[in-house]
């Protein structure tokens, strides 16, 4: 359960401290959340963009994002992160090249 365990050290500074578990946990589930979150947003953007053009500026935008992410809550290494990157920015291209466009 994500309920916080919180101590009260220092009444003067009105300063808590929280379970080193619960922390983890807290982090999990954000993690989680962001995992499946970011690349469905990336595509359910990408149906409602019209013109190519913007369509790629949004993958490269959306490529530095998840990136940064992923270095940001993950202990992946630079290669792993270059290829979960290139994945995604995979996807979104099959997406474009095979949705259509009212440019």
């Amino acid at each position: 359960m994500l309920i916080a365990t919180q101590k009260q050290n220092d009444d003067e500074d009105g300063l808590y401290s929280y379970d080193e578990a619960f922390i983890r946990r807290v982090i999990a589930v954000v993690s989680i959340i962001i995992s499946s979150a970011l690349p469905t947003a990336s595509i359910f953007a990408l149906y409602f963009i019209n013109s190519q053009v913007n369509r790629l500026v949004f993958v490269l935008v959306f490529s530095f994002i998840f990136s940064s992410s992923l270095a940001v809550f993950t202990s992946a290494n630079r290669v792993e992160i270059f290829t979960a990157v290139v994945a995604m920015a995979s996807v979104q291209v099959v997406f474009i090249g095979t949705s259509g466009s009212n440019n």
